[in-house]
């Protein structure tokens, strides 16, 4: 059973989109780990803060690659890195269009891609692990090989094609409302636990019924 994400409202979600042109926002959320691409995006970076100046990169997380990204954030205006609690996490995806996973291996269905297709966002995913059920190329977003170039070209398609990644949010949030909800999540849970108890009640008549005599 996958994680579960908070499904932004869909007006909430156009709104935010409208917006998109104006001032674009690119969220990398997760922890800074090796594993977790987070040297990989502090490269990419290097060149998208420069050839985008009016797009904020939002790097919010913590872990032992901290000081790239508090590097990065010194040297270019529009790169800021945070810290910020998991219950405020909604808002981040509130007025942010496109999310990035780079993920060099060892994913699984990734919650911060739960959590951006529930914000509707567009999502940019490596071709690892649990990622592949999540992501439909095309369709909810990007699924591409955790390189510095291909992420960093795939985010300048993005921000230069803003009608259709604003649809690849928009079908990620919808995607996510009819799989990714807390109700999805406590349907499967639920048919889970009854179907383990059934089994469970069916074991002990098959071990114990035979046996008993009046």
């Amino acid at each position: 059973v996958p994680n579960w994400g908070d499904v932004l409202e869909e007006e909430t979600a156009l709104q935010k989109w409208g917006a998109f042109k104006q001032q674009p926002v690119v969220l990398f959320l997760r922890r800074f780990r090796f594993l977790r691409g987070a040297l990989l995006w502090a490269e990419c970076l290097k060149q998208l803060a420069p050839q985008f100046p009016g797009v904020e990169f939002h790097c919010v997380g913590h872990g032992e690659y901290q000081e790239p990204f508090g590097l990065l954030a010194k040297h270019f205006k529009n790169v800021k890195t945070y810290l910020q609690p998991h219950d405020k996490v909604k808002e981040l995806y509130e007025r942010s269009h496109l999310s990035v996973v780079p993920s060099l291996y060892s994913e699984g269905t990734s919650l911060s891609a739960i959590e951006a297709m529930c914000g509707g966002c567009a999502v940019i995913a490596s071709n690892v692990g649990g990622l592949g059920n999540l992501i439909i190329p095309d369709a909810n977003g990007y699924l591409i090989e955790p390189t510095v170039d291909n992420f960093t070209r795939v985010v300048t398609h993005c921000l230069k094609s803003p009608e259709e990644t604003q649809a690849q949010g928009m079908r990620a949030r919808e995607i996510a409302k009819h799989g990714l909800s807390l109700e999805c999540w406590e349907k499967r849970i639920t048919a889970i636990l009854l179907e383990t108890m059934e089994q469970r009640n069916s074991w002990l008549e098959r071990r114990f019924l035979p046996h008993f005599h009046m």
